[in-house]
């Protein structure tokens, strides 16, 4: 009889990682009326890992109540204000606080009160503008 050899039975782990992915929506500018106005951001084409989101907050351009300054243009010392809110006539998007968060494709409603002057007095006639910064917290993209 001839010799048994034994046989060892090793396993190989066969692994795969999908990247997050999604892209961002967030408009360039918007115009404000006499009445205020809107805008959305979101995401769309979102695949995410389990129990991950994207968080969106305003960093920079807000104060505690929501307030953004506005700037008269060719007379920067003149300023209006506006609140902005995720509800019309809501309490305003404090600097630094989650407004929205996703785990698929959405979008978010903002809305901006109508100007007024910052000083409490008449709106001086021209154009005015002022910026806000959104910072996005979100899994990392490969």
């Amino acid at each position: 009889m001839g010799m048994v050899m034994l046989a060892s039975a090793e396993q190989l782990t066969v692994t795969y990682r999908e990247p997050n992915a999604y892209t961002l929506s967030i408009p360039v500018s918007v115009t404000l009326t006499g009445q205020g106005g809107s805008a959305e951001v979101g995401v769309k084409d979102v695949n995410l890992e389990p129990n991950t989101q994207i968080d969106f907050k305003i960093s920079a351009g807000v104060d505690e109540e929501g307030v953004i300054e506005l700037s008269r243009e060719e007379d920067t010392g003149t300023k209006a204000v506006t609140t902005v809110s995720t509800a019309n006539g809501g309490k305003g998007i404090a600097k630094d606080t989650v407004f929205a968060s996703f785990t698929a494709d959405g979008m978010k409603d903002l809305y901006f009160t109508a100007p007024a002057a910052k000083d409490g007095g008449q709106m001086k006639a021209g154009s005015y503008v002022g910026t806000i910064t959104f910072t996005v917290e979100a899994p990392e993209k490969q």
